[in-house]
């Protein structure tokens, strides 16, 4: 596919940029012809259509009835697809030129009083379609509009146009006899609730299941230089945390993973910047154990794809990598410049900032636990158990900065600061040939590496218990003998920080975090789900921290 400027795409009309399924099923409703338990999903109103049927062929016409009404007189009250007037404005950004073609005869094969044309010019007109954009239309034109009698002419139009991308939700219209091997096609397949997926992939199309995606991949395509080629896939790999992951595969065979994030989520461009800065820094030192990034931009990273497997066996190998990896970072966080890489996520050059971010946590919890009715067991357990826990440990971490001569408030000098993952940990790595390989490094930058070891101990992420972490990291810090204050400041903050695990993993009492979850699909967007799980691994972290403190390898 030829990368000018400007592109023109074209778009299907019905079930691609206007949304039937609520439609359907109000009329199928007012006319009780089908069950009341029934759904908005075209496939449920035909099933419910069959099942209140005197027989096959009168759900028959009752299902073209329903078309007939949907497609002509009440196509006003239609909806357009979530994420496609997004999609279209981001477009007129980049001055691409856009139309509709659609497979749409002049009036209803089944009811010849439907002129559906005519209904779809006036839905077109109503909702702003055919407004200029510079009074908040889309910018359609009625020379940017189509219509079709057959889906071979749709096709010969498409040719005609020289599109370059198509947009469609009905897969054999790229197969149609005329449909030009120049224009790539974008499947638009948006998931039901009634019946099992489609296959991912069809004659190597690729699907997308939101107009969110397919903004994306037009970023992608419109932000990358040089250009991709052709796309053939694009499959969704994992939901929910803070981002969405897809591969994307390419023609010439070529393999993409690209992480989203919500494009209304307000961290999202910090969160690309810190991981491409991180990993083009790891690449320009010749490590090889992570991704190279390709491109990003405001809410995507795409990195080269890392054929590998999960980590399921956290052996003394898996480990002995692990640690090489932090030796690795080691060095070359020696040869960075300061300004080479941000200051990490959270991150602590001070003992006091410790402190200071833990309680800020805790305070913003136990606020939002006040004024939320969903909160109520959350509530209940900060405050008889957490609060008195905080205060406790806070005690104790002045009395220990005291008893070794620590200033809480000296600030880390920079010699000493470590490039952290953050996250990190074989949740984060795959195998590859028997290597590990590190992936997703959104929280990473300069850091105490107190602060990362801290984390290693207490993170959810691993089955390896506590104790042996512990003494995994007390080894690795006595390698370290250019930084002899390591032990001492991971010994002040160790307790700490496994207090704040127990914080991080409450922070879905935030409400714009559990807003970025569940959009990504966290529990599947269950939000009682979500709470009711992340309490329950509160309690599990405190019932593992005590049983450390108590054991006599607790520092």
């Amino acid at each position: 596919m030829s990368v000018r400027r400007p592109w023109r795409v074209g778009f299907d009309l019905d079930n691609t940029i206007i949304d039937y399924r609520a439609l359907f099923l109000g009329l199928a409703r007012r006319e009780g012809w089908v069950p009341a338990t029934c759904v908005a999903e075209k496939s449920a109103v035909k099933q419910g259509l069959r099942a209140c049927a005197a027989d096959s062929d009168q759900a028959e016409l009752r299902w073209r009835q329903l078309q007939a009404w949907a497609y002509g007189e009440a196509l006003h009250q239609a909806y357009v697809f979530e994420g496609f007037t997004a999609c279209v404005q981001f477009l007129r950004k980049f001055h691409v030129e856009l139309f509709i073609v659609s497979h749409k005869t002049e009036v209803s094969n089944f009811d010849t009083d439907a002129h559906l044309r005519v209904a779809a010019r006036r839905f077109l007109q109503r909702r702003g379609f055919l407004g200029h954009v510079a009074v908040g239309g889309l910018g359609f034109t009625e020379q940017t509009v189509f219509f079709e009698d057959t889906r071979r002419a749709k096709a010969a139009r498409i040719a005609a146009l020289e599109l370059d991308v198509f947009v469609d939700d009905l897969p054999e219209m790229f197969a149609t006899d005329g449909f030009p091997a120049e224009t790539q096609p974008l499947w638009f397949y948006p998931p039901v609730s009634d019946r099992d997926d489609a296959p991912l992939l069809v004659d190597g199309l690729p699907r997308f299941a939101a107009w969110s995606e397919i903004q994306w991949w037009f970023d992608l395509q419109l932000g990358v230089t040089p250009a991709l080629p052709p796309t053939r896939s694009w499959i969704p790999l994992r939901d929910g945390g803070n981002n969405c992951l897809y591969q994307l595969g390419c023609s010439d065979g070529s393999r993409w993973a690209l992480k989203t994030y919500g494009r209304d989520d307000p961290a999202a461009r910090q969160r690309v910047q810190r991981e491409a800065a991180f990993v083009h820094a790891l690449c320009d030192q010749g490590v090889t154990q992570v991704a190279a990034p390709r491109a990003d931009g405001d809410d995507w990273l795409l990195s080269a794809w890392l054929d590998g497997e999960p980590v399921t066996a956290e052996d003394d190998a898996a480990w002995q990598q692990l640690f090489a990896f932090l030796r690795r970072l080691d060095a070359v966080g020696r040869e960075l410049d300061e300004d080479a890489l941000p200051a990490a996520a959270h991150a602590r050059f001070s003992l006091n900032a410790f402190v200071a971010q833990i309680q800020q946590r805790f305070d913003a919890i136990e606020t939002a636990c006040a004024n939320d009715p969903l909160l109520k067991e959350v509530r209940s357990f900060v405050l008889a158990n957490l609060a008195t826990e905080l205060l406790q440990m806070k005690k104790e971490f002045k009395l220990f900065c005291r008893d070794h001569q620590l200033q809480p408030d000296a600030l880390l000098a920079p010699d000493l600061r470590f490039p952290s993952p953050s996250d990190f940990g074989f949740h984060n790595a795959l195998q590859v040939n028997g290597r590990l390989k590190f992936v997703d490094f959104e929280y990473a930058g300069w850091d105490d590496p107190a602060k990362l070891l801290a984390d290693m101990v207490h993170h959810l992420g691993f089955t390896t218990p506590y104790a042996r972490r512990l003494a995994m990291v007390q080894d690795f810090i006595a390698t370290r003998g250019d930084d002899p204050g390591l032990g001492l400041r991971f010994q002040a903050v160790h307790d700490l920080v496994g207090l704040e695990w127990i914080l991080i993993v409450l922070n879905v009492a935030l409400p714009d975090e559990r807003r970025r979850k569940l959009r990504a699909g966290a529990c599947g967007g269950d939000e009682i789900a979500l709470i009711s799980q992340r309490l329950q691994r509160a309690k599990l972290l405190q019932s593992n921290i005590h049983r450390l403190r108590k054991t006599s390898i607790s520092v």
